[in-house]
């Protein structure tokens, strides 16, 4: 049921999640707590999509893959708005972009391989 790109996949996820919440989130300012708020919400959805996923098969799976990118995309939008606010320091922005690609290089290999099996 498990892949082991599925683990690889999760591992970096939770990685950049707690990387986020240590470094990133603690240090966006409260009057900017809309983009702390919807910067841990897409970090949770990214997990979500991840167990739905793993746990579906199909055009169901390829939604939940495709759903992931969408959570990739917004989370990369917000990191960018955090880099523009100067609160945090860009070598952990830095960070967080280079987690978050790596996350997206995977995920990308996933999806297109979901693909190929329904093309079959």
């Amino acid at each position: 049921m498990h892949h082991s790109n599925d683990f690889q996949i999760e591992n970096k996820i939770k990685s950049l999640s707690a990387y986020i919440n240590k470094y990133i989130v603690c240090s966006i300012p409260k009057v900017h707590c809309n983009i702390r708020i919807h910067l841990e919400d897409e970090c949770y959805n990214l997990v979500r999509y991840l167990y739905e996923a793993i746990w579906t098969k199909g055009n169901i799976r390829a939604k939940n893959i495709t759903e992931m990118l969408v959570s990739i995309s917004l989370i990369d939008n917000l990191l960018d708005q955090v880099k523009e606010l100067s609160c945090v320091p860009n070598k952990k922005i830095d960070n967080s972009f280079s987690l978050l690609t790596d996350i997206k290089i995977l995920v990308q290999g996933w999806k297109k391989s979901v693909d190929n099996e329904k093309g079959n």
